[in-house]
């Protein structure tokens, strides 16, 4: 027998693993999402409640999560300018959620693996930049921001 073979199908093998392996991480996300949303739809008919936002009530200003229980009700209801009225940034992490699931699903149908020159397998998508901690920041804050002026009581 051919010791290659072998090696090939070890190798492809590697290659199937590595991309399911990058479906985790969204579709665990997806799911959370998924349950909350189900979790928001039936929140109404649960005999307790989530607590008052601690923050808000010694305070009166508004913390970056105020208004995502109500966003989320809305949102599973299918009401997104409700949403984006409680919480914009629930809205936006939703979105972002199911479009991460959706961009992993297609790059692995479209296998944009490649078998690199030393035999190793290497990932032509580009991982995130340090960038990313900037921009979830600003988000954060133009978030509470909107809190700040618009949030519903």
């Amino acid at each position: 027998m051919y010791s290659g073979d072998n090696a090939c199908v070890s190798l492809n093998q590697g290659i199937s693993d590595m991309r399911y392996d990058r479906l985790v991480a969204p579709s665990v996300s997806l799911l959370a999402v998924m349950l909350l949303l189900l979790a928001a739809r039936t929140y109404d008919a649960w005999p307790v409640k989530a607590p008052q936002c601690s923050l808000r009530t010694l305070t009166g200003v508004p913390c970056v999560g105020c208004g995502g229980t109500r966003a989320m009700k809305a949102l599973s209801r299918g009401e997104l300018g409700e949403a984006a009225d409680f919480n914009p940034l629930v809205v936006l992490a939703v979105a972002v959620i199911v479009l991460w699931f959706v961009w992993t699903v297609s790059t692995i149908k479209l296998a944009r693996y490649q078998v690199g020159a030393g035999g190793g397998v290497s990932q032509t998508a580009s991982k995130p930049g340090k960038w990313w901690g900037v921009v979830i920041t600003v988000l954060l804050l133009l978030n509470w921001l909107y809190l700040l002026c618009y949030l519903p009581r």
